[in-house]
């Protein structure tokens, strides 16, 4: 900032005022004023130099203070580091251009084999090398002029404190001279202004005495006789007069054109003729006499803006002009001349406005010219289309045809007529826009034929669309018109339910817009709008942008929802093109899915939503689309439509119909490659409705048969289950990422099922009549078939051992597909183990007497046609198993031994004794066989004839033959009781109420 400027008092060096940058008083020694009084160097203030002699008065503290600071100027300073930004940023954006100019330019094929190592290499001198070397080196060198500023800035910035001092002394100075020029333009200005307050002197001599006596003695008198004054009843009944006379004239001998034989009307003493949109024209008669002339009385012009007829120089001109012309070429010629007046002033208006539209509303956007006395006004100067104009100007409207043209003469014909040519692109077009002349607006006029412009270039493109994309397409538009603003003339195209895309044409410029707006709109605008050869693929473009932005909506709906977009598939632009046409593709893996060898692309194209399940294959490490298989999305779901708008319900839907055809593929191919047959049928959801017209609802399935798949025979034997299978996909677990599947089928017999329909199971649900539904679960991709024969298989198990059970009065009181808890002896409970692949397994209660032969029943169940045998082998072996139950709950008790279900040792060490159960069958009657086992016998004393008694007696169910006793089936329990008391007293360990034995191994 520079310090406050002191004036200099007397010009000496550093007198009064800042001295590098410092304040000083002023140095006054020696100096005087018309006074006597001398400075001694002292402050006092009685030596300050006095003007006109008064040295010993006191100075004015006014003159010693120093001026007002000069402004410091702050405005419109910018950073030079800013500065510094936006030039790199600016070089940034060019080289961005230039490299895309550059990837544009197509290589030219190198003669003689020579590759494109050397294209750009220092040997080519091709036209398309130097090109671009000659815009690399634009570019450079007009980079380099902006740093070399940018340099030249950054200098001057480190003297930017004295820079700003000398500005703002800049600033002062010419602050000072504007007031300077300001006082000098006021004081002449006040000069002219007094000019006019001088005025001649006045004759007061005159003046007094036309006010005292009314005259002048000086002025003549011409004593003329004024005219009696007329009356009202007079000036009326002139009228009448005049207007019979005009009746008279005007139908009897004047000869007047067509166009004004009933365009008049005759009052108040006054003939008024009348052209619409034009004039009218007051004229009358002061004479009798036929061939008297016509004068002019008054003229309105109909149209606006109008010029002004008040009493003036142009209403005397027009006056004088009209009665010159009625007085050689009577009323026709005046109506001519005022009709061609007419014409020519509205196309003269009509240029005015056009000319200050030019200048400001429409400045670039129009260019106004005289083209042989027409109005010619140019509109969207800078269309890529080509130039189209509006030419107003006026035609004499004579006919081209000589016999039309002696009748347009011979009748008088005004025919002249503003005419209005209209050239659009090039090409001069007739047109209908409709142009007022009667209220002359040329904003308007220029609205309404870029409007008619905008209107037949939007008609155009949206046939050319519907031509292209045909009639099936999902692609609409519907055409909006307006007659006086182009901008409302707009051509909406809709992808199905997509938002739609507004398209129109600016109303300034003439270019295509598009709303609402993106990325790609911007792009696709930028293109349209290049060039000529654009705008005419504009048609081929424009379907392209809104499948690619109904693609950009449908994927960023795609990752909302949770879908993952896959790239880098190893897809060239040819197999791509092959596979999918034209359009982009995308496509897309479930969140739920992630190992899955299956993904799903969609390509949007004007015929809608297409969308894919794409197979992928392992090669060499990467994987890559095998085949593409389209969806049939309105097939499996009948409300679906492809163009609707990708929503959550939409994409939901997609992924549900994925999964399914998925499913449906890969147990299609592996039931072809089972041999066993298969087709796609619709069956309905519900049952119709009697007297409802409308059909439900179907969903496919895949019917197939059972035989075949299970590897029996065409008609299987009793139980079994119908031929015909029929499996649907149920939906999609999202948690563990597997899919839902159910089979339908049937099991014959109804009626025998009994036990069965009361099975407790998620995975299976039956009804009375044999129908049931398995419902399992498969991984993502993957043939539900393995689990599925499995499922069935383990439902015709179940069947059997219930009918197994039923056969041998055994309850059943729980029952699912993996296992089976029945009842049996009043207490005694057994669970069967079902495992859908695998052994059956046998769970037993340890209260169970069947504990120590559960391994051996198991094995029953494994063996074919085993379930009878478990049975019966279960029930048979109850008593006895249980006999050996209680002989071992004492302290004393004897080693049991089980060899298999039909032979049992029993061993007493204290006794050295031991005895072998066998069972013998024959047909269906069991019996058992109690025997000493064989070896060292001994002296046994009592205990041997007791032990000989025995074998002699008979006991309920059972009776001693020589050495062994024969039980029967339910005998065995009494007998095995009473071997056992019988050698508990000799072994000293006597049942004596409720004990407990040690535990006894059961030993195989």
């Amino acid at each position: 900032m520079p310090g406050r400027l002191i004036m200099e008092q007397n010009g000496a060096d550093g007198a009064g005022g800042v001295l590098n940058g410092k304040h000083h008083a002023p140095d006054l020694k020696g100096i005087y004023t018309n006074g006597d009084t001398k400075y001694d160097g002292s402050n006092d203030s009685r030596y300050y130099p006095t003007p006109n002699g008064g040295g010993s008065g006191p100075h004015s503290a006014a003159l010693l203070e120093p001026p007002p600071e000069i402004p410091h100027i702050t405005e419109n300073y910018q950073h030079l580091g800013k500065l510094i930004a936006r030039v790199a940023q600016e070089c940034f954006n060019d080289l961005h251009d230039v490299i895309e100019k550059l990837s544009e330019i197509p290589l030219q094929p190198m003669a003689n084999g020579v590759g494109h190592g050397a294209v750009n290499g220092v040997g080519n001198a091709s036209h398309t090398n130097v090109l671009k070397k000659t815009m690399l080196m634009d570019f450079a060198n007009r980079q380099r002029e902006k740093f070399i500023k940018l340099l030249v800035l950054s200098q001057w910035s480190q003297q930017a404190k004295d820079i700003s001092q000398l500005i703002d002394l800049n600033a002062w100075c010419a602050t000072q001279l504007q007031h300077f020029n300001e006082c000098m333009d006021r004081l002449g200005q006040l000069k002219i202004d007094l000019h006019t307050f001088k005025l001649p002197g006045p004759d007061i001599k005159t003046a007094l005495e036309v006010l005292s006596t009314g005259t002048a003695s000086w002025m003549p008198s011409l004593n003329y006789t004024p005219p009696p004054p007329l009356t009202p009843q007079k000036m009326l009944k002139t009228l009448k007069e005049l207007n019979v006379l005009l009746h008279l004239r005007l139908n009897l001998y004047e000869d007047l054109p067509i166009c004004l034989r009933t365009a008049y009307t005759i009052a108040s003493g006054r003939a008024t003729f009348s052209l619409p949109g034009e004039f009218e024209l007051d004229v009358s008669i002061f004479d009798e006499s036929p061939d008297a002339q016509f004068f002019f009385i008054d003229l309105r012009f109909l149209f606006s803006p109008a010029p002004e007829l008040s009493d003036g120089p142009l209403r005397e001109v027009i006056e004088g002009r009209v009665n010159g012309i009625l007085a050689t070429k009577g009323l026709h010629g005046a109506c001519d001349f005022l009709h061609d007046f007419a014409l020519t002033h509205k196309v003269a208006e009509l240029r005015s406005q056009a000319q200050a539209l030019a200048e400001r509303e429409y400045a670039g956007a129009i260019s106004v010219h005289d083209v042989h006395r027409e109005l010619v006004v140019q509109y969207w100067t800078n269309s890529p289309r080509g130039l189209s104009w509006i030419e107003i100007g006026v035609s004499s409207g004579k006919s081209s045809d000589p016999r039309r043209r002696a009748e347009q003469e011979k009748e008088k014909e005004i025919t002249s007529h503003v005419h209005i040519r209209w050239t659009r692109d090039g090409q001069e077009t007739p047109h209908k826009v409709p142009v007022d002349l009667v209220d002359l607006d040329m904003e308007r006029i220029i609205k309404s034929f870029c409007s008619a412009h905008s209107h037949t270039l939007l008609d155009e493109m949206n046939q050319s669309i519907g031509g292209h994309v045909g009639e099936k397409s999902a692609i609409t538009g519907a055409l909006k018109s307006s007659e006086y603003e182009p901008q409302d003339n707009q051509l909406r195209l809709q992808f199905g339910s997509y938002p739609p895309v507004a398209v129109f044409l600016e109303p300034f410029t003439g270019r295509i817009a598009m709303s609402p707006g993106s990325s790609v709109v911007a792009r696709l605008v930028k293109d349209l709008n290049a060039n000529k050869t654009n705008w005419k693929e504009a048609h081929l473009r424009l379907p392209r942008a809104l499948c690619f932005l109904a693609q950009q909506g449908l994927e960023r709906q795609a990752e909302r929802v949770g879908w993952k977009t896959v790239r880098n598939l190893g897809l060239t632009p040819e197999k791509s093109k092959n596979a999918f046409g034209d359009y982009y593709t995308c496509f897309f893996r479930f969140p739920d899915t992630p190992d899955a060898n299956w993904l799903i692309g969609d390509t949007v194209s004007p015929q809608g939503v297409e969308w894919r399940a794409v197979k992928l294959a392992n090669r060499d490490g990467v994987l890559s689309p095998e085949t593409y298989h389209p969806l049939p999305l309105s097939g499996m779901f009948q409300d679906f439509d492809p163009s609707r708008p990708a929503d959550q319900d939409a994409l939901q839907t997609v992924k549900l119909c994925s999964a399914r055809w998925i499913l449906y593929h890969q147990l299609t191919q592996d039931l072809h490659q089972s041999g066993v047959k298969c087709a796609l049928r619709f069956m309905p959801v519900c049952e119709p409705v009697p007297g409802n017209p409308t059909p439900p609802d179907t969903i496919p399935v895949i019917a197939f048969g059972a035989s075949t798949l299970l590897g029996s025979p065409t008609k299987p034997p009793s139980p079994s289950i119908a031929d015909m299978l029929m499996l649907t996909f149920a939906g999609q677990d999202m948690e563990v990422g597997s899919i839902k599947v159910a089979v339908r089928g049937a099991l014959p017999s109804p009626d025998k099922l009994g036990a069965l329909l009361e099975i407790h199971d998620s995975a299976l649900a039956l009804d009375p009549k044999g129908a049931f539904q398995i419902t399992l679960r498969t991984p993502f991709g993957t043939s539900p078939l393995a689990p599925l024969v499995q499922h069935i298989q383990s439902l015709l198990r179940l069947r059997l051992l219930v009918d197994v059970l039923k056969q041998h009065d055994l309850e059943p009181t729980s029952l699912s597909l993996t296992h089976l808890t029945f009842t049996y002896s009043t207490s005694l409970t057994a669970t069967l183990h079902l495992p859908p692949s695998g052994p059956i397994s046998l769970s037993l209660p340890p209260s169970n007497p069947h504990s120590r032969i559960r391994h051996l029943l198991s094995c029953y169940l494994n063996e074919p046609d085993g379930g009878p045998r478990f049975a019966r082998a279960l029930l048979v072996s109850l008593p006895l198993v249980r006999a050996l139950d209680k002989i071992s709950t004492r302290r004393l008790a004897p080693e049991i031994h089980v060899r298999s279900i039909d032979v049992y040792r029993i061993i007493y060490p204290a006794l050295a004794f031991g005895v072998s159960i066998q069972a013998r069958r024959s047909r269906d009657d069991v019996s058992w066989v109690i025997a000493e086992s064989p070896g060292a016998r001994g002296e046994r004393g009592a205990f041997g004839r007791a032990l000989e008694g025995h074998f002699r007696d008979v006991g309920e169910g059972w009776r001693g033959v020589d050495s062994v006793v024969l039980a029967t089936e339910r005998g065995v329990e009494r007998a095995v009781v009473d071997l056992d008391r019988l050698v508990s007293r000799f072994s000293g360990d006597e049942v004596k109420g409720e004990e407990v034995g040690r535990e006894v191994i059961t030993l195989d």
